[in-house]
């Protein structure tokens, strides 16, 4: 399988709810053999390897949250593949997985998500989740292309949240292909 890309808008934050939910979000991924973790932020304590630690020594308490909780739910999911070993960070700030894994993290304010797959059965892997109430006029121009921001310009608030979602997950499966980073920049 090339690779896959999931995107999540506004998904709701009681945990029996998210459970339920993540059969039909991340079906697709399920199905290939990819492992996907979704939690509310702030649920658990973990202890990082060594190494991830040291990545987020000097952030903000809020920053070291978002890092620690992201890196529980990754470790997890690499557990439940058979896999473990710290997810360090590289020059663009990427995830760098242990060798023969793929996946991708993201979070916002209130959710966390972890996708992990073996590199023998998917190439690539996207994730992205968002539960703001609107993009900034420069974020789209930073994101989209003069021609998507005219299209996006007729649809929804939340109709251009998730193309948001989506460009950002579908850009972390592609960059991983082809080791550009994370940038969801294409205009």
């Amino acid at each position: 399988m090339l690779g896959l890309w999931v995107s999540v808008y506004r998904v709701s934050m009681m945990c029996a709810d998210l459970m339920m939910r993540r059969a039909r979000l991340f079906g697709p991924l399920l199905a290939s053999g990819c492992e996907v973790l979704i939690s509310g932020k702030g649920t658990r304590r973990v202890r990082l390897f060594d190494g991830e630690r040291a990545l987020v020594g000097n952030a903000t308490a809020k920053r070291r949250r978002e890092f620690t909780e992201t890196r529980l739910l990754a470790h997890e999911a690499l557990r439940r593949i058979g896999h473990d070993g710290p997810i360090l960070k590289g020059s663009d700030g990427e995830p760098l997985w242990p060798s023969g894994i793929v996946g991708s993290l993201s979070h916002c304010p209130s959710l966390c998500v972890a996708a992990v797959a073996s590199a023998e059965r998917i190439r690539a892997v996207g994730v992205d989740v968002d539960d703001s109430d609107g993009l900034s006029d420069g974020i789209m121009r930073f994101v989209f292309s003069s021609e998507e921001l005219a299209s996006l310009r007729m649809v929804s608030s939340v109709e251009r949240r998730a193309a948001f979602c989506a460009k950002e997950a579908a850009s972390k499966a592609l960059s991983a292909l082809d080791g550009t980073g994370t940038s969801v920049r294409y205009p």
